[in-house]
């Protein structure tokens, strides 16, 4: 295997434990959106865009190329059939670590928007619930204040 296709074995690695990591359910999301507000925080990150940008085009040009070396190697009948046969299995594995590379970073990227809206809809929920507690607790207390005037009503 090629330094390419290492390098891209070891950042699917690195993907799929990232995935698990984000998608584990026994962490809080306050605690999984705070590592990810951290790491967005670190100074790489303010290429952020630039960096996803390249790591896409990168992901894409190496798909394509493996497809391409799948399908040269497709339909070779000549020389030793052994030798063929791996080459086309290096071809195949190159296509799957490619594409799974790609689709990963899709999905990373999917799952770290979300889990920052899951967070932000449950910061909204506890101003919500506060408000909808002082609403209370002022409509408690204008009904105490119209029941007074009622009784002051009556009396005089």
């Amino acid at each position: 295997m090629s330094f390419v296709w290492t390098s891209i074995f070891f950042v699917l690695i690195a993907e799929v434990s990232i995935l698990l990591f984000l998608l584990l359910p026994i962490l809080p999301s306050r605690l999984k959106y705070s590592i990810v507000n951290f790491c967005t925080s670190l100074s790489i990150f303010s290429y952020a865009s630039s960096i996803k940008t390249s790591f896409y085009i990168i992901g894409v040009c190496l798909f394509i190329e493996s497809v391409r070396e799948m399908k040269r190697h497709e339909h070779r009948t000549e020389g030793i059939l052994e030798l063929t046969h791996a080459t086309m299995f290096h071809a195949q594995r190159n296509v799957y670590l490619s594409f799974f590379s790609l689709f990963h970073l899709f999905v990373i990227e999917r799952v770290v928007s979300l889990i920052a809206a899951q967070v932000r809809s449950e910061k909204m929920l506890e101003v919500l619930k506060k408000q909808s507690e002082q609403n209370a607790k002022e409509y408690t207390r204008l009904s105490e204040e119209k029941e007074a005037i009622n009784k002051d009503l009556k009396k005089g």
